[in-house]
């Protein structure tokens, strides 16, 4: 699903010049990753938690550092205890952060899971994402068999018969900007939306050899293909809703939501029209759907529709009841525009994760009292909170609510009441680590709010915090003689001076008193 990596991308929005073949002179960043073992010590495989799926006896989560796979523990009382695996370049994913995740049954019965991953490329100094392909397991995980990111042939002479031949105007040849940020399953097809790439899908034979399948570019309307013109052809988001009488394929794009009732066969655009039509979407930039399945036999489809810059558009949230055929706008306005990244259904309960937090909804939707903003996740086990506002993703499974972000996951119990944080770090003093880290560092108080120190703590104690300059001059006290259990603990700074002014650039020295020690370690202040 859509989450940080779509961010970067919009700032640069769509270069022409970058959909043809890459310059010589790309190269890409260093993604490598160092665990020699699948096994993540308790802790998820990344802090920054893209997407989520729910299947089986597991909770699969698309992150910044491979898939990861959560084994619940329902008979403890800690809603985060349970084993977590991670999957990476070891076991055959491509390179960089997970962008989309995907998980169903074939006609074989076997539960297929499909992922895609994202990069970063430089070219000339300038950054650009970059598709790292898309893959399958059909062994929980352990194996995958990855393809390289789906592309068209050059638009050559020699090529030109076959490219009018797949209804094809203006290729895109290259996995720069052509990132997979959505997958869905609808029987034995597996479609992507992947931007620069648009919307592809690729039917699946386990009987035959994944090498000779192949994908087909697939535009949601009878245009011929060319990403470059047709808002809707620039592919995000996709969702597979099955009723009692059809299967709706729904696909979001930067020109609206489209919907086939035949497996992409033909298609219904639904687009915003204008400010005083509110039965149409908030924007036509479609970053993320989900279909709700309610107990007594409603289906609706819910979608972030960000702005594509239209004079009446907004970011806000969609919804529809009658499979397109009128919209809701139910939570965002022009004057408080809300960017939505992820849903997840209780039944008749909503949760929106948004960059302002994880919202909850109450049927009827579009009545404002019946939708809550959760507070600021905290830990009341382990005092943490998580700084960071923003939501990516969330689920309901196994009696439990989670919630990711930047910043981890979260898991609740007692529907979003009290949360357990579950973050992943190096452990202070072993394995080579140092007694005592920041991070992030460098630290930008305007970028993030706090940066955290991590340290261990043997036993109970006070414990205190304490900031210098590079000349040893006291700068803040964050935390005065304050009270920790024992375990991996972090404490935080926000960059401020005692007396409230921000800090200037340059070198601090933290000292971390406690569990008879003092720990030191360094910050750089980078704004």
């Amino acid at each position: 699903m859509v989450g940080v990596i779509l961010l970067a991308i919009l700032l640069t929005w769509l270069q022409p010049g970058n959909l043809h073949a890459a310059s010589a002179s790309l190269a890409p960043q260093s993604h490598e990753l160092t665990s020699s073992t699948n096994e993540t010590e308790g802790q998820p495989p990344s802090n920054s938690i893209i997407d989520m799926e729910i299947y089986g006896p597991f909770l699969w989560s698309a992150t910044g550092n491979g898939v990861g796979r959560f084994d619940p523990n329902p008979a403890s009382d800690n809603p985060a205890a349970g084993i977590w695996e991670r999957y990476s370049r070891a076991n055959g994913l491509g390179e960089g952060g997970v962008s989309g995740l995907a998980i169903g049954t074939l006609s074989t019965g076997d539960t297929v899971i499909w992922a895609a991953t994202a990069t970063d490329y430089y070219d000339n100094g300038e950054s650009f994402a970059a598709g790292g392909g898309v893959g399958f397991s059909v062994d929980n995980g352990e194996t995958w068999y990855w393809f390289e990111q789906p592309v068209d042939p050059r638009d050559t002479p020699a090529n030109r018969p076959l490219l009018d031949s797949l209804n094809i105007a203006k290729p895109t040849t290259t996995h720069v900007l052509n990132v997979t940020y959505d997958i869905g399953i609808l029987n034995d097809r597996v479609w992507i939306t992947s931007w620069a790439g648009g919307i592809r899908y690729l039917d699946m034979d386990i009987n035959v050899d994944p090498e000779n399948w192949e994908w087909v570019n697939r535009p949601p309307d009878e245009e011929r293909f060319d990403v470059l013109s047709k808002l809707n052809h620039r592919g995000f988001s996709v969702s597979v809703m099955p009723t009692a009488t059809d299967t709706f394929l729904w696909i979001g794009t930067a020109g609206g939501v489209n919907r086939s009732t035949d497996n992409g066969e033909t298609w219904q655009n639904y687009s915003h029209e204008s400010d005083t039509t509110i039965s149409s979407p908030s924007g036509n930039f479609v970053t993320a759907m989900g279909s709700q399945h309610t107990s007594n036999g409603e289906n609706r489809l819910w979608a972030a529709t960000w702005s594509t810059g239209g004079r009446s558009e907004y970011y806000g949230v969609s919804m529809t009841d009658d499979y397109g055929n009128t919209w809701h706008r139910v939570l965002g306005n022009r004057e408080e525009p809300l960017r939505a990244h992820n849903f997840a259904f209780d039944d008749s309960i909503v949760y929106v994760a948004t960059d302002d937090g994880l919202y909850k909804g109450l049927p009827p939707y579009t009545e404002p009292e019946n939708w809550a903003l959760f507070p600021p996740i905290y830990d009341n086990i382990s005092r943490e909170f998580a700084y960071e506002p923003e939501i990516f993703s969330a689920a309901v499974g196994f009696d439990r609510l989670w919630a990711g972000g930047p910043a981890g996951l979260a898991v609740s119990a007692n529907s979003g009441t009290d949360w357990r944080l579950m973050r992943h770090y190096p452990v202070p003093g072993k394995q080579g680590e140092p007694d005592t880290y920041a991070y992030p560092n460098p630290f930008s108080p305007d970028r993030f709010e706090r940066v955290r120190l991590q340290y261990t703590l043997d036993s109970s104690d006070a414990v205190t915090v304490e900031i210098y300059d590079f000349a040893m001059e006291l700068v803040a006290r964050p935390v005065s003689g304050e009270s920790r259990p024992p375990g991996n603990r972090n404490e935080v700074w926000d960059g401020l001076a005692t007396d409230g002014s921000d800090v200037a650039n340059g070198v601090y020295f933290y000292k971390i008193s406690g569990g008879g020690k003092d720990r030191w370690g360094k910050i750089m202040i980078l704004d």
